[in-house]
């Protein structure tokens, strides 16, 4: 038994075996082919999104250069941006709340099991 663990160690780490085996695995898992199935485009299926695409970059033109509601009259779809919210106003980029609305009211936290433990607790400290 211990002749085999010796011949192994041998092979394994003096001789190099184990780096071939660590750098074949290597390249096996770097050399992952890609194959792209290309499904056979119609000019039906494009034709939607191009227009769809047209309108939204008609929408932003006009966004430049008049108010909301006279362009939500203009358009076949008024209701474009309905039930959407603006984006909050960036603040300090490096503070905790950066990116949230100042609105905006956070957790509720009245819930946490244990919560009206921590009032007696402060209230010991007084």
């Amino acid at each position: 038994k211990n002749i085999i663990k010796e011949c192994v160690k041998e092979v394994i780490f003096e001789e190099g075996a184990l780096s071939t085996i660590i750098s074949e695995v290597v390249q096996g898992l770097g050399a992952s082919t890609l194959m792209e199935n290309k499904s056979p485009s119609s000019s039906q299926a494009k034709a939607p999104s191009r227009a769809s695409s047209e309108l939204r970059q008609q929408v932003m033109k006009e966004v430049g250069h008049r108010s909301y509601e006279e362009i939500k009259k203009r358009f076949p779809n008024p209701e474009l941006f309905e039930g959407t919210t603006p984006i909050p106003s960036t603040g300090k980029k490096g503070s905790a709340l950066a990116g949230q609305a100042p609105d905006d009211a956070g957790v509720d936290i009245s819930s946490i099991p244990g919560f009206g433990a921590w009032g007696n607790v402060v209230n010991n400290l007084k």
